[in-house]
């Protein structure tokens, strides 16, 4: 499970919380990444959840991995704070977004 690099970088995030023991599955992970680096985040509401859900549901549909950052429905300050956890990869020169693990795209769908 962890010699994938992209599964060593989000337990890179969690592991001061959760011995790799603990983590079945490469789904927990992603899971527990997502709960402390969002739904835990006291400066992140519900609405940064539905935003992000919203944005795989538009990525998927549309068969992307980028998205206008415009439209993306949340506040410059909230973009910074996904980007900052590692949630979010926002592409200036082009002005747009993308989730930072594919994982995260397909555990939003879920």
């Amino acid at each position: 499970m962890l010699p994938h690099p992209q599964n060593l970088k989000l337990y890179e995030k969690i592991y001061s919380k959760t011995p790799i023991s603990s983590i079945p599955t490469e789904f927990h992970i992603i899971k527990l990444f997502f709960e402390g680096s969002v739904e835990k985040n006291s400066k992140l509401g519900h609405e940064a959840i539905e935003s992000l859900q919203s944005m795989s549901n538009n990525l998927v549909q549309k068969r992307r991995l980028f998205m206008p950052r415009s439209q993306f429905n949340e506040t410059e300050e909230t973009i910074r704070i996904l980007s900052s956890e590692g949630v979010l990869i926002v592409d200036s020169f082009s002005d747009r977004l993308s989730f930072a693990h594919q994982t995260l795209l397909d555990y939003l769908m879920i």
